[in-house]
């Protein structure tokens, strides 16, 4: 059976505290909505295949009980079914094929030994079937039966329910996935409109900040004073960032390099970057290769916004 789906959580209730208290996981991405709509569909499945097979037993047992109380004796069953099965085949051969008088008695005598054999050997007595107790037992069997079908009934619209549930929770996620891709592009389309060489100084640090937040990093920025070289502190799960907003109108040179790399030494990050919506000299390039700081010129912040920048 897959876990129980939920639904979507309400936006007070913390999802992990959910978790803990109902010591199930709630799915909160497309792709595990996805494989359990799979897996509901395929139980589904199972289930109706049970089913089937359960309304098969009780057509049987249905059979057996109503031969037994109209024909009695297993070989009555036989006889009668043998006899118009070969009284049908018989007249059926005859007119269609125009059979000879051998074949004719040919073919109903084959007749009469397959339907009457066959209905002698599904009707045969079982399970301690006699003439006295026969009914009684097949009575029994067929309400044993038709509990079994019941229960394989109740158990597909259970399993029918859950899919339900799934599909309704995966088609709430692609919504709510669209609703954040579109979210994201509307973010990204006003990050690419500004011109940041247009920008004050502190305008532009606040923009790269918000660069980075869209990122999905942490930010925080420093301030003027006393910032040892660096304007934001991005932080996104293990990797810290120390970044240096140069707003400069010429080439930015190597000691802004130097200051965020003793920046980021200071502030105790991972990585250190300059970003310039003009471009750097190739004293900085030079220094940013040996000290791996990363340079962002003009011509790269469209890529930092579309998010094609590894750090």
């Amino acid at each position: 059976m897959p876990s129980e789906i939920q639904n979507t959580v309400p936006a007070p209730i913390d999802p992990a505290v959910l978790e803990q208290f109902t010591g199930q996981t709630v799915i909160r991405d497309t792709a595990d909505a996805q494989r359990q709509c799979v897996a509901a569909e395929a139980m589904a499945k199972t289930a109706v295949g049970r089913l089937r097979k359960a309304k098969r037993v009780v057509l049987y047992r249905r059979v057996r009980l109503l031969t037994a109380r109209w024909l009695g004796a297993p070989w009555v069953s036989g006889l009668v079914a043998g006899s118009i099965a070969a009284v049908v085949l018989g007249a059926t051969a005859g007119v269609v094929f125009g059979a000879r008088e051998v074949f004719f008695v040919g073919i109903m005598l084959l007749a009469y030994a397959a339907f009457g054999g066959g209905a002698l050997w599904l009707l045969r007595d079982l399970d301690g079937e006699d003439d006295h107790n026969r009914v009684q037992i097949r009575t029994g069997k067929l309400e044993i039966a038709c509990h079994q079908r019941d229960v394989a009934r109740d158990a597909v619209r259970h399993e029918w329910a859950t899919v339900a549930k799934a599909r309704q929770l995966l088609e709430l996620l692609q919504k709510a996935e669209a609703s954040e891709a579109n979210r994201r592009q509307n973010e990204i389309n006003r990050l690419l409109s500004i011109d940041p060489g247009r920008l004050y100084p502190d305008e532009f640090e606040r923009y790269v900040a918000d660069i980075f937040r869209h990122l999905g990093y942490t930010v925080e920025v420093t301030g003027k004073g006393g910032d040892q070289g660096v304007d934001v502190l991005a932080q996104k799960g293990s990797l810290s960032l120390a970044i240096q907003a140069k707003r400069y109108i010429g080439a930015v040179g190597n000691a802004a390099v130097q200051e965020v790399f003793a920046g980021m030494h200071h502030y105790k990050c991972q990585r250190c970057v300059v970003v310039t919506p003009a471009t750097f000299t190739s004293g900085a390039v030079d220094l940013a290769q040996s000290t791996g700081c990363v340079l962002i010129a003009k011509d790269q912040i469209g890529a930092l916004v579309r998010g094609e920048l590894a750090f």
